[in-house]
Parts: C-alpha cells; structure tokens; sequence
C-alpha cells in the first residue's frame, strides 16, 4: 500500500500544511492534480505528462496522492526546469521558451522521466537553432545527454569558426577531437575555403567526415564530395606563411594560379625617361 506524502521513488516524505505553501500560477482551481516543487505548490492538468511519460502516468495513478494540497505529489526538481517543461505543453498560461537553459531544463527532464522521444528531439532541435550557446556547451550536451545531433553540431561549428578554439575548450572537448578539428581547419585555410561562411546539407556532411576520417586514421578527404577547392587542376604554387608552415611542407600550397606579371612595354611606359622617340 502507497503511504500518502511519499515522493515519486517512494521514499517518505512529510508534505507542510497546505496554508503553509504559497500557490504557483500554475495552479488550477478544478480537482487536477497538484505537484509539490521546492516548496510550491502546482495544480495542473497532467493529461500531456501522463500521455508522453510513463513515470508521470504511475506518479499520477496512486490512489489519493496529488489529488489535494494536503498530499501532493513531491518532485525533486528545480523550479525553473519543472515550468520550462509545463510551458511545452501549456504554453498559454505559462508563456513561451525563450532562452537555451529552458530548453536545456526540457531536455534534462525528457530523459530523466523517460518521455516520448519526440519531446528530446524537439528540445535538441530547439538547441541547435540558438546562436548564443557556444560549440563547447553544444559538445556538453550532446556527451552528457547522449544525443549525437547536438555533438554533430558543435563539430560543425568548431571547424566552420572564424578563430580557432581556446585552450578550456580543447580540454573540454578532448585531445583526439580538438586534433580532428585542428587538422580540418588547416586543410581548410590551405585548400583557401573561407571560414565562418553558409554551410549548405552536404558541407556539413564533409565537414564531420573530414572529422572521422581523421579519427580513424584515413585519408581526410576519403569519401568527401569533390569541390573545386580539393580537386582543382589549375596550376599551384607553393606559398611562404611564416609561422604556420615550413617552407618545404606539401601543405604550403593553395589551390589559385600565380598572378600575372605586368609587361615589360608597360612598366617603360610608365618611366618618366620613355618617350615614343627615345
């Protein structure tokens, strides 16, 4: 038998007296059910948590428990995670998603409530269209979470950056992968492909092959797409960059013709001394 006030992984719990609480807006005056948050009390419709999560579907089938303030149902998390995750599905009392960590919160609860998968795919997609979340921070959650798109991502962003990533970040991104990176961008600055520019589908496709390519030890282009940048037949030169390459090393070398030397005619032209009866 359900002791009444327990929380949701049955441990006991004494609830305060209900005037003791103050009331959350998301706190309905019909017989839903009611949640007890740092302190606070929720009354909600749970129908949308129950459907999605079969943890909130058991939390909310004890007999009597939730269904008053006086024995709610106690969650141990934040408050700002457990309304990020109302405003998901009730977006017209508790207001719209605004920023990265109310995302983050959803995508937290997603799997430690076990939700339907779409609710973590929308919350990685979400994550992914943010500018202000930095590429290490994307890396972070897709390691901690598991989620390869948002991993994917922050390599993406790692090698397409205008400047090259700091010493924290390699160190939290890990050596292997920050030396993937490291040789991609430099296959990049050789081959004379700009950075931080529009990657269409099949660039960010090459860009995390070159990636895994070098992981494994293959060649860096072994499967890529040609482009004009790594198959060009034009003819090259070897190019001087003090302080990034040596002066005999085969990756000194950009793909673009050596320009055009002035004629001679013109550069006499262009002396005070010539005149057309000298």
């Amino acid at each position: 038998m359900v002791k009444l006030g327990t929380q949701h992984d049955g441990s006991p719990a004494i609830p305060a007296p209900p005037q003791s609480l103050p009331h959350h807006p998301l706190w309905y005056a019909d017989d839903l059910t009611t949640f007890q948050v740092e302190g606070t009390l929720f009354r909600i419709r749970s129908r949308k948590l129950t459907e999605r999560s079969a943890k909130f579907r058991e939390m909310v089938d004890r007999q009597d428990e939730g269904r008053s303030d006086e024995y709610p149902i106690l969650l141990d998390d934040s408050q700002a995670d457990f309304c990020s995750l109302l405003k998901l599905f009730n977006r017209r009392k508790a207001g719209p998603l605004d920023t990265v960590d109310e995302w983050v919160s959803i995508l937290r609860l997603s799997q430690k409530y076990e939700f339907s998968q779409e609710v973590s795919e929308r919350a990685a997609e979400e994550i992914t269209k943010c500018k202000d979340i930095s590429a290490s921070k994307l890396y972070e959650l897709g390691q901690t979470f598991q989620i390869p798109k948002l991993t994917e991502m922050a390599i993406i962003r790692f090698c397409n950056a205008m400047f090259t990533m700091r010493a924290i970040e390699a160190r939290q991104i890990g050596f292997s992968m920050a030396f993937a990176i490291g040789a991609v961008r430099e296959h990049l600055l050789v081959s004379n492909i700009p950075f931080d520019r529009n990657l269409s589908s099949s660039d960010r496709d090459d860009l995390l092959r070159m990636v895994r390519n070098i992981e494994s030890g293959r060649d860096i282009l072994d499967g890529c797409s040609p482009t004009p940048q790594t198959i060009s037949s034009r003819p090259v030169r070897p190019v001087k960059r003090r302080g990034i390459f040596s002066d005999d090393s085969d990756l000194a070398v950009y793909f673009n013709p050596p320009k055009r030397r002035r004629p001679v005619v013109s550069s006499l032209r262009s002396s005070p001394e010539w005149s057309p009866s000298s």
